[in-house]
């Protein structure tokens, strides 16, 4: 059996458009006009809408633009998304940065700074997040959750 995968401009298609949709209905809502339904029409953004909060992983390192520009559209799309639908978004232990893209460092700090809560693995992503100006008081450090979990 031969699996499609979506090709990189469908992919940057659907980007395009949930962001493009996710912004509107912040906006319309504002306005007390819902699009709800709208968003409901596509998986993801149904899921997002439906959840209490989110938990994010990202592999543990994966909120960075070290591993280049594709991996970096992915976790934007994430996580652009979610803060704008307003969901409360926590980052569990994880390593967070470098930003070296200016675009990239911009769109880290618009969604650390929507996050509620930020659990970092090491100081030295405490110390980034902090000079970023994300608010001491939602960063925590901890240790990553891979060493308490028992294996069988």
């Amino acid at each position: 059996k031969i699996i499609m995968r979506d090709s990189k401009h469908i992919y940057m298609l659907k980007l395009i458009v949930r962001l493009w949709l996710c912004i509107s209905w912040n906006i319309l809502r504002k306005i007390n006009i819902d699009i709800t339904k709208i968003l409901y029409q596509d998986k993801l953004l149904k899921t997002y809408l439906k959840s209490d909060a989110i938990v994010s992983l990202n592999s543990g390192d994966g909120f960075t633009d070290i591993y280049g520009v594709v991996r970096s559209i992915v976790w934007l799309h994430e996580y652009l998304i979610k803060a704008l639908l307003n969901k409360p978004t926590i980052f569990f232990p994880q390593t967070i940065g470098p930003f070296n893209n200016p675009l990239t460092y911009l769109a880290a700090k618009f969604i650390l700074n929507r996050t509620k809560i930020i659990m970092v693995r090491e100081e030295i992503s405490l110390e980034y997040i902090k000079k970023m100006g994300i608010a001491d008081k939602k960063i925590f450090l901890a240790p990553d959750t891979a060493m308490v979990l028992r294996t069988n």
